[in-house]
């Protein structure tokens, strides 16, 4: 089994390319939109595709690169049931396997952090055994603490925060010597008290973590919800964004990421990398702008601008409220 860790500090996210090097198939887990190149170029020196993508949740904090990165890999795409994604998935349950090749990955409902999440257990039959080894837990469980339950249900962190509960003891079912991969370190704004370490495993956190040790439910709510930290900013429009994704064939429906510092100042408009109808990345930039059309770009979120095959460009403004 290959696995390559990828780690962003502007967001404290981790995410994760894994797969079978034997039968070429890997996979990426909780892909960010700053990072599709590295996944890319890195599938490209193992030698073997992106065959699939897994979101263990729509993220909250930061834009996620599945749109992209399923253009440019025609990977098919693995969410949780109930996602509520504007996009073609497939929809896992719990308990449901993918096989990629000698990597076999099942999909644990651990909902809390978001309604519909789950966590991804990871074996490697080339070990001769379908025991897990590894857990990408996404934010559910994480190192030295737990995802935060507020972002996702509005009015309900309570009801959420005691689901999580029962997801964290399902998690720690696992043996302790199963590796813990989680989405996030510490710097980010989906916990409290995170490690700078983005590795652990299930034996270390159960030892050490002291929000695991909380056996009653409703102690363990009230501890989770004391003191929470504001949530990210532009929340609101990166689940949106995250929520609309792609449609079928990589053609984009809305005015879907352009990465997360798009979503702040100004950013310039530029050809499309490849690709039929993708949407127009501008990662590089900040807070800086270029003559489109002969005006400035001041919210990327109110412009649909795709290029065909052909370079043509087209645009389409949306009318609901001022582009400019």
């Amino acid at each position: 089994m290959l696995l390559r860790p990828f780690l962003n500090d502007a967001t404290s996210c981790s995410s994760y390319v894994f797969g079978c090097g034997t039968h070429a198939k890997l996979a990426v887990v909780d892909p960010h939109a700053d990072l599709v190149d590295d996944y890319l170029a890195t599938a490209a020196a193992l030698g073997a595709p992106i065959v699939a993508v897994f979101e263990t949740h729509v993220q909250a904090d930061h834009v996620s690169g599945l749109p992209e990165l399923v253009a440019r890999s025609g990977a098919t795409v693995y969410l949780p049931t109930g996602a509520g994604v504007e996009f073609e998935h497939v929809a896992l349950a719990d308990g449901d396997v993918i096989e990629l090749g000698n990597t076999l990955v099942t999909a644990i409902a651990t909902p809390g952090h978001a309604p519909a999440h789950h966590a991804y257990t990871v074996a490697d039959r080339r070990r001769g055994t379908e025991e897990p080894w590894l857990v990408f837990s996404g934010d559910s469980l994480l190192i030295g603490d737990v995802g935060r339950p507020d972002l996702h249900v509005a009015g309900d962190a309570r009801g959420q925060a005691l689901l999580l509960h029962t997801s964290v003891k399902r998690l720690l079912e696992l043996p302790d010597h199963v590796v813990l991969y989680p989405s996030h370190y510490a710097g980010s704004v989906c916990g409290r008290g995170l490690s700078g370490n983005p590795v652990s495993s299930i034996g270390f956190e159960r030892a050490h973590n002291s929000l695991l040790a909380i056996a009653d439910a409703d102690i363990f709510a009230d501890a989770l919800l004391a003191e929470m930290p504001p949530p990210p900013e532009e929340q609101k429009r990166i689940v949106a964004a995250n929520r609309a994704g792609f449609g079928g064939r990589g053609r984009v429906t809305g005015p879907v990421e352009l990465g997360l510092r798009a979503i702040f100042g100004n950013y310039r408009l530029g050809p499309a990398p490849c690709g039929d109808f993708r949407p127009i990345l501008a990662r590089d930039l900040r807070g800086c702008a270029e003559e489109a059309g002969g005006r400035y770009v001041k919210n990327i979120y109110d412009l649909q601008d795709f290029y065909g095959s052909d370079g043509t460009r087209t645009r389409d403004l949306r009318r609901d409220r001022p582009a400019f």
